[in-house]
């Protein structure tokens, strides 16, 4: 994967002392957080680094920036098509999204936040007063 620099610096301010936990490694962008302890830095060092590898999701400034309310509304804007038959549902889809968890940071969103939405959306019943089926919830659910 190239060479992998992961680093820290002890800071003294106004408030005590911080450490800067930074990543350098090549063909990603460089990394930086601030933490309180030590240990804290140490490990987010090792579980990006750990994601990176294994090509699985980590944590970026714009994660820790953007909440996933901005997120659907860039993606309705920019990348759904108005002429598609399946328009209106989708946005309705993407709307329920937005109202349960659009707050949240995108570094927030987990595996186990989408599972009890889902569960949720799953016992929830529609706008008739519905139970959703199975597929209904695989819909809500499924990348797209």
């Amino acid at each position: 994967m190239g060479v992998k620099l992961g680093s820290i610096q002890v800071r003294e301010g106004a408030k005590g002392k911080t450490y800067r936990a930074q990543i350098r490694m090549k063909g990603y962008k460089h990394m930086s957080k601030s933490f309180k302890d030590k240990k804290g830095a140490e490990n987010w060092i090792k579980n990006n680094i750990i994601a990176m590898e294994k090509g699985l999701p980590y944590e970026t400034k714009e994660m820790r920036t953007y909440n996933l309310g901005d997120l659907i509304d860039r993606y309705i804007e920019n990348e759904m098509n108005p002429g598609s038959s399946n328009y209106k549902t989708r946005i309705g889809q993407l709307k329920w999204w937005k109202e349960e968890i659009g707050y949240y940071l995108l570094s927030q969103v987990k595996e186990d936040l989408i599972c009890h939405c889902r569960d949720k959306l799953y016992k929830t019943p529609d706008k008739f007063g519905r139970k959703r089926t199975g597929s209904t919830v695989n819909r809500y659910t499924a990348r797209k």
